[in-house]
């Protein structure tokens, strides 16, 4: 006990913004720039994992730098966002995944039942009209990693900025002519 009284001073000394401002600059640079929103959320979690006994303790007689110790940890996490990422995109380019994802999400709108449509004929037909538009594709799946900033999606796409707006309007354009058909079509049971 005595030892843990110990870190937990050692916790309570430091510059918590100080080591906060260097750990979310750490976790922006590991997300590639991508998104400073992203990256104070890593670093809180690693933050926060620092009291939490689920996670590995900093033991600073092993490990003396605290910083170091959180920058393994924001490591951590941003491999397991890109593991989870990575799944998720080989999952969503399975052809049985669709169905599997419809059966998970249910319908895709509110509203009454008659009004609602069919998550996975939307889905297939998403998907199948995407084929023939790779960058609303690219977009579409970099939505889904929880890119949303145009920025922040033509840097991960390596695409300029103006590219990301067309593609959103077309993507926009999909869904919506997808929306307004099988709505008219209405719900097969």
């Amino acid at each position: 006990m005595n030892e843990d009284h110990e870190v937990e001073e050692l916790l309570a000394a430091q510059d918590w913004n100080a080591i906060t401002t260097r750990l979310v600059a750490f976790a922006f640079r590991r997300l590639r720039r991508r998104s400073i929103e992203t990256a104070k959320e890593v670093a809180q979690e690693a933050i926060t994992r620092l009291w939490d006994r689920d996670y590995k303790e900093w033991n600073p007689n092993e490990e003396p730098s605290l910083l170091e110790h959180l920058g393994s940890v924001v490591n951590g996490i941003i491999r397991n966002r890109y593991t989870a990422a990575g799944t998720r995109a080989e999952y969503l380019r399975e052809p049985e995944s669709i169905a599997r994802l419809a059966e998970r999400s249910g319908t895709p709108y509110g509203g009454r039942e008659d009004q609602r449509l069919d998550a996975e004929a939307f889905l297939s037909t998403l998907s199948a009209r995407l084929a023939g538009d790779p960058i609303a594709g690219e977009l579409l799946h970099s939505i889904a990693d929880g890119i949303d900033r145009p920025r922040d999606q033509a840097e991960y796409l390596k695409r300029p900025v103006s590219d990301i707006y067309n593609a959103k309007r077309r993507l926009l354009d999909h869904v919506a002519a997808i929306s307004k058909t099988q709505g008219a079509q209405g719900v097969e049971e």
